[in-house]
């Protein structure tokens, strides 16, 4: 895994002929020394040889004769071999540098933003003129990248329709946003679609035509009344974080333990953590851990929340039930409203921390946000809250923006690139290794590749990224007094166990047969999948009869 830095200051004025020039300078270097590095290496084996055809000699054995000033060839070859090695490293690190200085470069380059801005826009385009024809041409896109990586592989795996098609995603959504929302239909005489060229928020508009039908059906299924708690896990488990990566890992630990439970913490679904600090000087901060959608029937972080929390109307956005948990819960923990608060989510977690930094920024003090893999381009986070965003070029969770974060001082984004292979432990500069994968092409979605794609960014010293690390490590940096959990969970009467694991309430369950019940649950989610198809059925239609016109 490897990554490239977006965002941060300015430091330099950037020149790519000067860049270059230095570049080349040290790469010459190197091929020089390597050059020195090669003849030390030479002369050592030669006298090896020399010695090996000599074996009565005692200068040969590396003894010294009496009475003799003799060289030891030995301890000749043995030096030369070293100063051959001491060489090696200095064209090693004079090649890093060269490779490091290319890539700061790169990271003050806004040509690189420029194009991909450019291509999503025309696909955009496209896509809200020739919707059909767009959306078969990307799944022709898809089958092709599926066919060559499953032969690749020796075996069908789907994941490279997603993975090997993230250049053309960001334009795809929005245009397919543009298409929901209406924004791209031509309208007053237009002979072009072009209402979405000058924005980048078809997506979020299309995620409220899409939440206005779902949220309500959802809520006849799940129900609307949110409980949350504070649970005690059967063992201490999260430590005190003091970097962004140490956080991240914590992130990782309890989205698995409250899905899986392999630690036996007794920890499950719909759980957050809070972590108090005491600083020094008496005053408090906090650390809030949030994971991604879980799935779960009665969990405020479902599947359908994610549409809540991207809509483009502040109102649906909090009132979305895993937005609402997460304040509830930071309301419990005591949390003031002058307090130092960093945020830090996975996926639908992530969001929840933008949508908390943006909506919710007159309630508590949000100084600092880490997100790792989600769509957040689009939510209005004040320009004095640091926003540092771990994403992959190839995960496609984090495009469903549709668009490109904003690049600012205290906004940074991290875009790992995933490759085959284990990356080489002497070139930390290049790549990483990715902990906990198979041998097969995964999705980069999950938090081992985040935290990769971060390993690798931290590697070239950034100096923006420092100083994200940097006020990150501050707002952690006080005495870990506590670490509580709290845990969210849905119903219809706000009791947590009026509610059954079909999705029913407690009191029609219990007045339906088994197949009643498996059939007015079906019956619910059919109506919400319908809604939300009508209403995109109706934009295409509506699109398709103004065309004619």
């Amino acid at each position: 895994m490897s990554a490239q830095i977006i965002g941060g200051p300015k430091m330099v004025s950037a020149d790519l002929d000067a860049f270059t020039s230095v570049a080349d300078s040290l790469e010459e270097i190197a091929a020089e020394l390597d050059i020195v590095a090669y003849a030390f290496r030479t002369e050592g084996t030669n006298i090896g040889c020399q010695a090996s055809v000599m074996p009565g000699c005692p200068a040969a054995l590396g003894v010294r004769a009496p009475g003799h000033e003799t060289v030891l060839y030995p301890a000749l070859a043995a030096e030369l071999q070293r100063q051959s090695e001491q060489y090696t490293v200095l064209v090693n690190r004079f090649r890093d540098c060269s490779q490091r200085l290319v890539e700061v470069y790169s990271g003050y380059s806004w040509a690189d933003r420029a194009a991909e801005r450019l291509i999503t826009e025309g696909i955009q385009l496209v896509f809200s003129k020739y919707p059909a024809q767009t959306t078969a041409a990307g799944l022709a896109l898809g089958l092709t990248a599926i066919t060559a990586g499953s032969v690749k592989e020796g075996g069908p795996n789907l994941l490279y329709g997603l993975t090997e098609t993230g250049w053309a995603q960001e334009g795809l959504l929005s245009g397919f946003g543009t298409v929901i929302s209406g924004k791209g239909l031509p309208t007053l005489g237009r002979k072009f679609a072009i209402g979405g060229i000058f924005s980048t928020d078809e997506v979020n508009e299309a995620a409220t035509s899409v939440s206005r039908v779902g949220s309500p059906a959802y809520d006849l299924f799940q129900g609307n009344a949110l409980t949350v708690e504070r649970v005690e896990p059967n063992m201490p488990f999260l430590d005190a974080p003091r970097t962004i990566e140490e956080a991240m890992r914590n992130l990782y630990l309890l989205g698995q333990e409250r899905l899986y439970g392999k630690d036996g913490t007794g920890l499950s679904y719909g759980t957050v953590a809070i972590q108090k600090y005491e600083n020094a000087d008496g005053t408090v901060s906090w650390l809030v851990t949030i994971p991604g959608t879980d799935g779960k029937p009665d969990s405020p972080f479902g599947w359908p929340q994610n549409a809540d929390l991207m809509s483009d109307e502040q109102e649906r956005r909090m009132n979305a039930d895993s937005a609402r948990m997460v304040m509830e819960a930071m309301e419990q923990a005591g949390i003031g409203a002058d307090e130092p608060v960093a945020l830090i989510g996975h996926s639908q977690g992530g969001i929840v921390s933008a949508v908390l930094a943006s909506d919710f920024k007159d309630r508590y003090n949000f100084q600092h946000v880490v997100t790792c893999g989600s769509p957040i381009a689009n939510h209005s986070i004040p320009k004095d809250t640091w926003v540092t965003s771990i994403e992959n070029q190839d995960e496609f969770v984090s495009k469903l923006d549709g668009a490109a974060n904003p690049a600012r001082d205290t906004w940074l984004t991290v875009r790992g690139d995933s490759s085959p292979g284990a990356a080489d432990p002497d070139r930390p500069f290049d790549a990483v290794t990715v902990e906990g994968t198979k041998e097969r092409r995964e999705l980069t979605h999950g938090m081992n590749y985040l935290i990769a794609a971060f390993q690798s960014a931290s590697a070239k010293g950034n100096f923006s990224l420092n100083a994200h690390e940097r006020h990150f490590g501050n707002l952690v940096s006080g005495k870990l007094k506590e670490t509580m959990y709290f845990r969210g969970r849905m119903s219809h009467s706000g009791q947590e166990e009026a509610y059954t694991a079909t999705g029913l309430p407690r009191q029609m369950s219990d007045s339906l047969s088994e197949q009643s019940r498996e059939r007015v649950q079906s019956q619910m989610m059919d109506t919400a999948g319908n809604a939300v198809k009508d209403a995109i059925k109706d934009r295409l239609k509506g699109g398709l009869r103004m065309k004619g016109k």
